[in-house]
């Protein structure tokens, strides 16, 4: 997609495939981007998953990885970029939502709400 999307809009992309449950991935994203001296024009957030099942028999480190991919990596990278552009006076950031992540966080909504 990458090529295509370059070809077609006459764009530079660079894409990278790290493990953002490491939330050290997010840093190093961010520092290679500037070593390189590349400016990120668009930030498109796209990572996230959910589960599903009775709180007291899922995986704790399942849901500790949700949490530094959907929560820790998403607001690190968006606040690193965000900080960049707000410099420049210009950028976008998109954040795309997974449909399993929204379903989970709005039963933990409820029963936050329900517990209170």
């Amino acid at each position: 997609m990458p090529l295509e999307l370059s070809a077609k809009y006459n764009i530079d992309i660079k894409y990278f495939q790290v493990d953002l449950f490491d939330i050290q991935s997010t840093q190093e994203i961010y520092d290679t981007i500037k070593d390189h001296g590349w400016h990120v024009s668009h930030l498109v957030n796209n990572a996230g998953f959910g589960d599903y099942g009775s709180f007291l028999e899922t995986s704790l480190e399942k849901e500790l990885n949700m949490i530094n991919l959907n929560i820790s990596s998403l607001m690190m990278l968006t606040k690193l970029f965000a900080k960049d552009m707000a410099a420049r006076k210009s950028g976008r950031i998109e954040l795309k939502e997974k449909n399993a992540t929204l379903f989970y966080f709005g039963i933990l909504c409820l029963l936050l709400s329900l517990a209170f």
